[in-house]
């Protein structure tokens, strides 16, 4: 059934573009500090606005009105372009007591091994832009987040999508530990499909004796059982005692993507921060080929 139609209030587009953004009314919810009956409400006053339902019930939930493809488009674009203008006039150092918030997500073995130790250099450049930092599996949306880095390579359109290269991996045990291919740690079995997942079964044979949500838990059990488990380079090098395998030197790599969209790009604070990050990864990446040019063990004559 139709509706009146009214006057469009900024209030409630800005509720409108948080769901947008972030793909749900609770995210829009987290997003704004607000409570999900707020948001509907929101879109109930909007939805009288324009005369038409914002969201429609569908067989999958609620979904964005078709019809209204190119308003939800020219929303979007201009929430992000407000945002971009805001932060152009709040970066500058000398605007004291002023502070951009940026959320990035990633998986935790980048944001606790690559993001978190480069903290200090940011709050140095940059002491107006504080994080919110999440972790994420790997993800295909921004979702709520401004900056978002993943090892897949996202579907969703208009992001800028930046490739950072890639991430080592070997295995790992305790000195004169001779892995058992039939006893081994390993992530999850969310885990099998990326990352290091399908490297790993092509080395074991069977179920792994342990399965943990991280790499830092992985290495923590392979510390205190003595089995082999498959490690990013960045994490095994923050634990004493471990070394590359002394027979099994290949390695993998896994690749690390930055992504914001596209009406973000000229954003000074997103610019920054990429580049603060980017920066963080070939830091992390050089000190991780360095400490391993050190330890890998040289191949067996054959």
């Amino acid at each position: 059934m139709p509706l009146a139609g009214g006057k469009l209030n900024w209030d409630d587009l800005r509720f409108c573009a948080a769901v947008l953004k972030t793909g749900s009314m609770s995210g829009a919810a987290r997003m704004l500090n607000a409570d999900p009956a707020t948001v509907s409400r929101r879109l109930a006053r909007l939805s009288e606005a324009l005369g038409t339902e914002v969201y429609i019930k569908r067989s999958g939930g609620w979904v964005p009105n078709p019809a209204l493809e190119e308003f939800f488009d020219d929303l979007s674009q201009f929430a992000s372009r407000l945002l971009s203008h805001q932060n152009t006039l709040t970066l500058p150092a000398e605007r004291e007591g002023r502070v951009i918030t940026l959320t990035v997500s990633g998986p935790p073995t980048v944001i606790s091994h690559i993001i978190c130790p480069g903290l200090g250099r940011l709050r140095e450049s940059a002491p107006n832009i504080h994080l919110d930092l999440r972790h994420e599996a790997p993800a295909i949306t921004l979702g709520e987040s401004d900056i978002l880095l993943t090892p897949v390579v996202p579907e969703q359109g208009r992001l800028v999508v930046r490739s950072l290269g890639a991430i080592s991996f070997h295995v790992y045990a305790l000195p004169d530990v001779v892995p058992d291919p039939l006893n081994w740690v390993a992530l999850t079995r969310a885990h099998d499909t990326y990352g290091s997942g399908e490297w790993t079964a092509t080395l074991y044979r069977g179920e792994p004796v342990y399965r943990v949500e991280n790499y830092d838990d992985c290495a923590r059990i392979i510390h205190a059982s003595g089995l082999a488990g498959v490690l990013p380079d960045i994490v095994a090098r923050r634990w004493p005692g471990l070394v590359p395998h002394s027979v099994e030197t290949r390695s993998h790599s896994l690749s690390v993507y930055l992504c914001y969209h596209e009406t973000r790009r000229d954003d000074p604070a997103i610019r920054l921060a990429a580049a603060w990050i980017a920066d963080e990864v070939r830091r992390s990446r050089e000190e991780a080929r360095d400490w391993l040019a050190r330890n890998l063990p040289a191949p067996s004559p054959q």
